[in-house]
């Protein structure tokens, strides 16, 4: 057996994982703040838009995954056009977005470097 059979079936679930996206309007407590905002899943990970226009992440860090706002303006507008795209049913697309995977505070949301996220079809 080799190296590369053992990855394949790891890198196809990989795929098939950030292929999967959707949206739900769901509970979550931002800080100290409990709201009901729209999340985005794209794969494994979660952004949310709140009514009063706010945006963020949910962080992947050690532990449970907590809520954070952005508030770095070129972020903000990265993610609006990302629920602006899922809206529309856009189904594929290159999205660049702040990296949940760097971000364990509300300024650590703002200053972290980007990740690419590609959307190529819809939950079915």
């Amino acid at each position: 057996v080799t190296a590369a059979a053992i990855a394949w079936p790891i890198v196809l679930d990989e795929a098939r994982l950030l292929m999967e996206q959707g949206r739900a309007r769901q509970p979550i407590d931002v800080g100290n703040e409990h709201l009901i905002a729209e999340v985005a899943h794209v794969g494994p990970l979660h952004f949310w838009k709140a009514k009063d226009g706010r945006v963020g992440l949910a962080t992947l860090s050690d532990g449970p995954a907590r809520f954070v706002e952005v508030t770095d303006v070129e972020g903000r507008q990265r993610l609006v056009l990302l629920f602006d795209a899922l809206r529309r049913d856009a189904l594929t697309g290159t999205f660049v977005v702040p990296n949940p995977l760097t971000a364990t505070t509300t300024a650590d949301a703002a200053t972290t470097s980007t990740t690419t996220t590609t959307t190529t079809g819809g939950a079915p």
